[in-house]
């Protein structure tokens, strides 16, 4: 068994990869290492003693998170982001994919996040969020979604929010498309002329998304256009997005054993 467990840390960083109900398969994230900044984080499978270990989301090319097994065993829900929302996917034991939910949020900032539970019946709670609400619960069931809650509909009636525009315009260097957002200051007039915040985010394996962010928001209010982008590097677009940032490849080349 301690050989079977270093085996499983040394290709997947995980943490309690999970069960299936039956005990019959595993479910894990990880990549095989080739030593850059950041790999896509792949859902993969394998039979409780370790064998026939194999990926189910190389064609996604997104990073997978929390993976939970369906309680008939027949696949594994997950979130990833996409293109700046977070998401939930369902991947079945032989491989087919299925998006189930979007726009899971759960922080008071445009970057990724949002949490999901499952329970024995198979219906889904979430956490939900879009670019002007903070956040509520919603439950997902076959297929369709519904907003429990509305947590902050009292304080937006009092405070108007920025309206959230999603953009996305061609890279000069590469006609690459690159996505963004702009929060206009509450009451905006297009014929006057307001000063520009350009944020853009750390990492830079990272995203920013369409979720509601407390500080952008923040700034509309004192008057400013907010310009938030997510530039080469960024997660939630595939691979060859991210490592067309040059200074994102082979950051751990130096690590590479001899």
């Amino acid at each position: 068994m301690a050989r079977f467990a270093l085996s499983l840390i040394a290709r997947a960083p995980t943490i309690l990869p999970p069960f299936s109900p039956n005990g019959k398969l595993i479910a894990y994230t990880g990549y095989d290492d080739r030593y850059q900044g950041h790999q896509t984080t792949k859902l993969y499978l394998m039979n409780r003693d370790g064998s026939n270990s194999h990926s189910l989301s190389d064609k996604l090319d997104r990073d997978v998170q929390d993976p939970q097994w369906a309680p008939d065993n027949n696949g594994v829900y997950f979130r990833y982001d996409d293109q700046g929302d977070s998401k939930i996917g369902f991947y079945s034991v032989d491989g087919a994919f299925k998006k189930i939910a979007e726009h899971l949020a759960s922080t008071l900032g445009a970057g990724g996040s949002g949490t999901f539970s499952l329970s024995h019946t198979g219906m889904i709670a979430l956490t939900y969020g879009r670019p002007d609400n903070p956040g509520d619960i919603a439950i997902s069931n076959m297929g369709a979604m519904k907003v429990l809650t509305s947590l902050n509909q009292e304080l937006l009636a009092q405070n108007k929010p920025g309206h959230v525009e999603e953009i996305s315009f061609e890279s000069s260097k590469d006609n690459r498309k690159i996505q963004g957002w702009i929060v206009h200051p509450p009451d905006f007039d297009p014929s006057k002329k307001y000063p520009l915040v350009l944020e853009i985010h750390g990492g830079p394996f990272a995203d920013y998304g369409d979720r509601f962010d407390f500080e952008k928001q923040v700034l509309a209010a004192r008057g400013y256009v907010v310009l938030y982008i997510n530039p080469r590097g960024s997660t939630s677009y595939g691979e060859v997005f991210r490592q067309s940032n040059p200074s994102c490849v082979s950051r751990r080349r130096f690590l590479r054993p001899q």
